[in-house]
């Protein structure tokens, strides 16, 4: 047997470390989705919010819903852009 057991006790660590986070990130992604806010409240919560010019694109694999990372955004800096795209 000699050295051939490093490579599979290495593989299995690593076989453990990616399913785990797999697992946790499918988890973590129903999490945000279930309590994600529909965009038609989003819109007409958002009509005070002081609007900067400019354009901004967000990424995201929900398709219904605001994105976390605006939603994020607008708490920390509570502006909005004018034109946004998700």
């Amino acid at each position: 047997m000699g050295g051939a057991w490093s490579p599979v006790a290495i593989a299995a660590v690593l076989i453990l470390f990616f399913g785990t986070w797999a697992r946790e990130r499918g988890l973590q992604a129903a999490k945000l989705a279930q309590a994600g806010l529909p965009l038609a409240s989003f819109s007409r919560s958002t009509t005070k919010v002081p609007r900067v010019p400019g354009l901004a694109v967000y990424f995201t694999q929900e398709r219904i819903g605001v994105p976390t990372a605006l939603l994020h955004r607008l708490s920390t800096t509570m502006r909005c852009v004018s034109s946004c795209y998700c």
